[in-house]
């Protein structure tokens, strides 16, 4: 709480202009009692700055918190005394003790006593003797009459209200969620944006090279397999080699797929 006085008057005396409180913050609550009133006169010279900045006399700040006369002489600050330090470099004043038992004015309001509310005049919001309807579905009435003709069958759980076909679209048209994934996946096939920025659940492909033009027959081959073929005189796979420059094919037939190690073996019946 902070109180803004001018001195009028013979013999002059202290007139109240302005009032000021502020509430603390949860970081503010836990500075200590020095910082609490060195904070309020931070935010009282912030309030009336245009009131206080470049007067051309200096004002006096009264403080209950006497250690705060020796602000401007302190050489020890913390960075938060020091920001504010600077701040106070914009204004002409002079830090003055005064108990807190003559600091009445400032403390008014933050003092106002509230008396006690007796129990008689509590109000209740709503009479103990109220009683509010349960909410229920209309739908829940219908289905346990149409039960009547349409009853439960006996394999339905327990725990599921089962519901008779009659009432099923009604039912089906009241609770749209029932068909949103199928709404949903739907709608992401037609989007065009979607299908455009679709995420690759793939490694990504590597870098396409060329294959060199063979420049004689024979010197570029390509080499494939064909598997799973019906057995015929003992083979059920054929090794096919092309040859890239005349387009001259091979077929090699093998009893099965050869491993990695297996297939360099094969070059001997190309020559």
């Amino acid at each position: 709480m902070a109180l803004l006085s001018q001195r009028q008057g013979e013999p002059s005396k202290m007139f109240p202009c302005a009032y000021f409180s502020h509430k603390l913050s949860p970081a503010e609550r836990n500075y200590d009692v020095g910082n609490h009133k060195l904070l309020a006169i931070k935010l009282a010279l912030e309030e009336w700055r245009h009131w206080l900045e470049g007067a051309k006399h200096p004002f006096t700040v009264l403080t209950d918190h006497k250690n705060l006369e020796y602000l401007r002489s302190a050489k020890l600050l913390n960075h938060r005394q020091a920001r504010w330090a600077l701040f106070f470099t914009r204004f002409d004043f002079v830090v003055t003790y005064r108990p807190g038992s003559q600091n009445t004015k400032a403390d008014a309001l933050s003092l106002m006593h509230e008396p006690d509310l007796p129990a008689s005049s509590s109000e209740t919001i709503l009479p103990t003797s109220l009683i509010v309807a349960p909410v229920s579905w209309d739908i829940m009435t219908e289905i346990s009459e149409a039960q009547a003709q349409d009853p439960t069958p006996a394999d339905c759980p327990d725990n599921l209200v089962y519901v008779p076909l009659s009432l099923r679209p009604r039912v089906l048209a009241e609770q749209p969620v029932l068909n949103q994934r199928a709404d949903t996946i739907k709608f992401i096939k037609k989007c065009t944006v979607c299908s455009m920025t679709k995420v690759p659940h793939h490694l990504p492909a590597g870098l396409l090279q060329p294959l060199p033009v063979p420049q004689r027959p024979w010197s570029r081959i390509a080499v494939d397999f064909i598997t799973d073929l019906p057995p015929s005189s003992g083979y059920t796979t054929i090794l096919t080699v092309v040859d890239r420059f005349s387009k001259g094919c091979r077929l090699i037939p093998l009893s099965k797929l050869p491993t990695a190690m297996e297939t360099p073996d094969w070059r001997a019946s190309l020559r």
